[in-house]
């Protein structure tokens, strides 16, 4: 595993069939806050990443960065 392939799962082994098609309401979550995020702003993650992709020396930092500035990922500030 080096930082050209993306992985969600941060473990050293891969989850088994039953566990990655079974329905967990964190799951559901995930997929809900990915749906408001990454798929609401994927124009602007697109173009941001193909200009920043090719002259990133660390892709993750890249990748992070941009969803974090382009998709607000990191969720936005609620007003008091």
């Amino acid at each position: 595993r080096n930082d050209t392939e993306p992985c969600l799962f941060q473990d050293s082994g891969k989850p088994n069939q039953q566990a990655v098609d079974s329905y967990e309401l964190w799951k559901e979550c995930f997929f809900h806050a990915c749906e408001q995020t990454v798929s609401r702003f994927s124009d602007s993650l697109a173009e941001y990443l193909a200009g920043a992709l090719p002259g990133s020396s660390n892709r993750t930092a890249t990748v992070r960065a941009a969803c974090e500035e382009q998709a607000r990922c990191g969720g936005a500030e609620r007003p008091s």
